[in-house]
């Protein structure tokens, strides 16, 4: 018995009725200390669901932010969102190294100096027909 104290953390000459209460506190787990297990599943399955919702809200952004710089057509979405899934870093040489051949895409083709122009003629067809085709309204007249 002095053996089991000792391996308790008792004395040596600790009493049965001691050394009995001594594993009975080892046996049973302090539940302050300790988590259920489905409890811990459950919080790791939460855990795991807003990390995929993060990483896809970030893929989303970087992917919109390459289209809209013009480093990618919006037609390589699917494309550009599975690399940036799988290789995150992959995705960031690519978008860095692609040139913004297609920016056009993204800009207004109508300028200040048009939209000024714009300004003094009414909502007429010819200032509408100006507004869809990005010209000046002056050169419709010519």
């Amino acid at each position: 018995m002095a053996r089991v104290a000792e391996a308790l953390g008792l004395d040596a000459g600790a009493g049965e009725v001691t050394i009995l209460a001594a594993i009975h506190d080892t046996a049973m787990p302090d539940t302050a200390r300790f988590m259920p297990a489905d409890k811990v599943a459950e919080l790791m399955a939460d855990l795991r669901e807003t990390k995929t919702q993060l990483r896809e809200l970030q893929t989303d952004i970087r992917v919109d932010a390459a289209i809209a710089g013009g480093q990618m057509p919006p037609a390589m979405r699917d494309w550009a969102t599975a690399l940036c899934m799988a290789d995150p870093d992959a995705f960031e040489v690519f978008a860095a190294e692609s040139k913004k051949k297609y920016a056009y895409l993204f800009r207004s083709p109508i300028t200040e100096k048009h939209l000024k122009r714009l300004d003094r003629f009414d909502d007429t067809e010819e200032a509408r027909l100006a507004r869809q085709l990005g010209l000046d309204p002056a050169r419709l007249r010519d």
